[in-house]
């Protein structure tokens, strides 16, 4: 039976629909988004450093659950024998008993238990900073191995192309000496300078062997036969308030904390000197066998609030004080040395920063006149008016104008991502392609 224009429409209407479910259930993976945003997430799941300070994190805050737990209700039993012996004054009494008891107790105030709880809160910041701090390390490593392959990749591209352009002018040489127009200078002219590009490829090669293998030894997987240069989005081109600066910095924030953690970590020995309060109950069953007396077995039982006065500890408080005042004072001079050093990385990567945009600009404009220049040698040498020497000269500028273009462009991504990493704003959000032009 002959299909009908309905059931054409009705065909694709229930496609169309297939593919919108399809769509929905199954979305696209992300895995086809931008290479190197794919590979620094993946590699920062992977990254040994990162994963160290993920396991920190979950440390601390295993420690934090173990000073709770410590001020957490305990319930203890006991059981026990023994023998006994009383004397009075007109008499001795000799027996054996067997009894049983039940405890429970609850801290109703105590400082160091509590400054302990707060230490450890303040140490799962620590470890969330240096999870950051790592995140960024990662990011940067990666960035440098990617631009120096992509840098390579280019400048082999540009090798092809010089060699390319030299063939022909060697065959052209060929043809113009076989007519007489050239000489045979010429022609050797041109055969030296095609083995000189050759050479200089030999030496690109190597240079893309070794970039590739250092950054498949960072990402532990294959490396993309192409790549884009990649840079990172600057949120603000000057630097920012000092203060902010060394306030926020992930290098920063974990010393910051740590203080902070020291700070109560020396309230909580100072608290050991302070008195506490308990809450008891306790329960105790106690029967015997021997001891012929109306008042076995018996129940005791007891509920009250016990204070205790720390008088003389030999010395342990004084001592755990001055030590952790000590830890204090060496992080605070390790903090100090972290914000000057911070302070002199963003400078230096500003300066950088600024240096090599000018310097892109530059060899912009250096490759433009030396395009131009080349184009006039042309036509100038078609007319005999320019011999082959200064065609070479021009395409030799033109070359190194492109190779020092690639230089620069990869230098300006670099001091992007030194920037940013010295700001401590170096993050997968910020990342951008930057096409090849």
């Amino acid at each position: 039976m002959k299909p009908t224009s309905l059931d054409y429409h009705k065909n694709i209407f229930i496609r169309a629909g297939l593919f919108l479910c399809l769509t929905f259930l199954f979305p696209p993976s992300p895995c086809f988004s931008d290479p190197f945003v794919d590979i620094a997430s993946s590699l920062i799941s992977r990254s040994p450093e990162v994963r160290i300070a993920l396991k920190d994190l979950e440390l601390a805050r295993t420690e934090k659950s173990i000073a709770m737990a410590k001020y957490l209700p305990t319930v203890s039993g006991t059981v026990g024998t023994g023998e006994n012996r009383e004397t009075y004054q007109d008499q001795s009494n000799h027996y054996s008993d067997l009894s049983a008891g039940l405890s429970l107790s609850q801290e109703i105030f105590n400082m160091s238990k509590l400054h302990g709880i707060k230490g450890a809160e303040k140490r799962i910041d620590t470890a969330r900073a240096k999870i950051e701090q790592a995140k960024q390390a990662v990011i940067m490593e990666l960035a440098l191995a990617w631009g120096a392959y992509w840098k390579a990749l280019r400048q082999s591209e540009v090798s092809d192309e010089d060699i390319s352009i030299l063939e022909d002018y060697l065959e052209s040489s060929k043809t113009r000496y076989a007519a007489g127009v050239l000489t045979i200078t010429d022609v050797r002219l041109a055969r030296t300078r095609l083995q000189g590009a050759q050479s200089q490829k030999i030496i690109f090669s190597r240079q893309v062997h070794r970039t590739r293998e250092a950054l498949r030894e960072i990402i532990k997987m294959p490396v993309p036969a192409k790549v884009n240069l990649f840079i990172a989005a600057l949120a603000e081109t000057t630097l920012p308030d000092p203060g902010r600066l060394v306030q926020t910095h992930p290098a920063v924030r974990p010393l910051m904390i740590e203080v902070s953690a020291l700070d109560e970590d020396i309230d909580r020995e100072k608290a050991d000197r302070l008195p506490t309060v308990q809450l008891t109950s306790t329960y105790t069953y106690e029967w015997d066998g021997e001891y012929r007396s109306s008042r076995y077995p018996h129940e005791e039982s007891r509920i009250g609030v016990e204070l205790n006065l720390p008088i003389y500890t030999g010395g342990s408080v004084t001592h755990n004080i001055r030590k952790a005042a000590q830890k204090k004072q060496r992080h605070l001079i390790a903090l100090q040395e972290k914000r000057d050093e911070i302070m002199r990385d963003a400078r230096a990567a500003t300066f950088d920063l600024e240096q090599s945009a000018r310097e892109l600009a530059i060899t912009r404009k250096q490759l433009e006149f030396a395009r131009q220049t080349l184009s006039a040698m042309n036509e100038e040498y078609e007319l005999g008016t320019r011999s082959s020497v200064d065609v070479f000269l021009a395409q030799a500028d033109m070359i190194n104008s492109k190779l020092s273009l690639i230089s620069a462009r990869e230098q300006h991504a670099r001091f992007i991502f030194a920037y940013l990493f010295a700001l401590g704003q170096l993050d997968i959000p910020i990342l951008k392609d930057q096409q090849d032009s």
